[in-house]
């Protein structure tokens, strides 16, 4: 069966049998790479399991690395059921999910200040850097300054590049305008 479970934790799936083994019932099992990669996201990439006489499931436990600080998408792998001993294969694949519980970053932008005819230039701080772009959609607003005496009203998309914590945005000021 599919598996999900948090940065450091296993994920186990669980292997059913159609009726409770007597004995002498193996498989060997193969991760796939998806998102999620080995070694980085996970320590094991095959072994074999042996069901327990008298039971009709197995678990696989793959342990995965982290927190590591980053936050992240969840990311995910495929193991795959190979080589069955003394019994036959239904189901030979699953996804395993691994959650990520590092925090989303928080972001500020500082204030700006411009000469004439220079625009304003905003810049980007992350709490902390990511694994992905932080994207954020920036709106100007009026306070002492008045939108298109001062400066050009802008609405626009900012990004701070993964693995990065700092970037910059510009507004226009009205005198650079003219």
């Amino acid at each position: 069966s599919n598996a999900s479970a948090n940065e450091g934790q296993s994920l186990d799936f669980i292997v059913l049998a159609s009726a409770p083994v007597l004995s002498g019932v193996t498989f060997d099992y193969a991760i796939t790479d998806g998102s999620a990669l080995y070694p980085g996201d996970y320590t094991v990439k095959s072994g074999t399991v042996i069901f327990p006489a008298g039971q009709n499931k197995a678990t696989v436990s793959i342990p995965t690395t982290g927190p590591d600080g980053f936050y992240s998408l969840a990311k995910n792998l495929t193991i795959t059921i190979l080589n069955p001993v003394n019994a036959e294969i239904k189901s030979a694949q699953a996804t395993g999910t691994i959650n990520n519980i590092d925090p989303m970053p928080s972001i500020s932008v500082s204030s700006a200040t411009a000469s004439d005819m220079q625009p304003l230039n905003f810049a980007i701080s992350l709490s902390h850097a990511s694994n992905v772009d932080s994207v954020f959609t920036f709106t100007t607003v009026d306070g002492t300054g008045k939108a298109p005496t001062n400066y050009s009203y802008t609405t626009s998309v900012a990004v701070v590049p993964a693995g990065q914590t700092t970037s910059s945005f510009q507004v226009q000021t009205a005198d650079a305008l003219y």
